[in-house]
């Protein structure tokens, strides 16, 4: 895995280079890391401390860089319900926040027909980056997934994307008091 410029490829400070290219062991094996719990990230980043004297790398979670609001939070929820219900309205299987059982990928909705074929979707409504999708694109084709990102606004789809998108409208309910 080491190999010519991987120091300097992992050392780039975090504005230079892809967000998302260290992951925490913990989280890769198991899923989730104990900084996740305390509203960290699992991405890492890596610097060059001098303590003593000696200077030493040292490896540190990277912030959270967007927390949803509550209404991102069950927009998005109302989402993923919405494509699950469509789903096993017409006699496919669906599954909510799915785990591959590798643990390396969880897919907001992964939907399987009688055939076998799975199209995992995913609610997008924060800002990503063209290069995450395109990793978590690939992840999820590596398991025999067909992703597809799914949004009501082109502000998350970001410039660049070349994975299925679709836009989909979200309509606002409002009860017979509200009116």
């Amino acid at each position: 895995m080491c190999g010519p410029g991987l120091l300097e490829e992992i050392a780039t400070p975090i504005d230079r280079r892809e967000r998302e290219l260290l992951e925490c062991l913990e989280h890769h094996r198991d899923g989730a890391c104990q900084s996740e719990e305390k509203g960290r990230s699992p991405w890492m980043t890596i610097h060059r401390r001098t303590v003593g004297g000696c200077t030493v790398w040292v490896a540190a979670h990277l912030r959270v860089r967007h927390t949803p609001t509550a209404e991102e939070s069950a927009k998005h929820q109302a989402m993923k319900e919405r494509i699950a219900r469509a789903a096993e309205r017409h006699g496919l299987h669906a599954e909510v926040e799915a785990r591959s059982t590798d643990g390396r990928i969880r897919t907001d909705v992964l939907v399987t027909g009688d055939d076998g074929r799975r199209i995992g979707w995913e609610a997008q409504y924060s800002p990503i980056t063209a290069g995450t999708v395109r990793r978590r694109s690939r992840a999820a084709a590596e398991h025999g997934i067909v992703p597809l990102w799914v949004t009501d606004t082109n502000r998350s789809r970001p410039r660049g994307s070349t994975e299925p998108w679709l836009s989909v409208r979200m309509i606002k309910v409002r009860s017979a008091r509200g009116c």
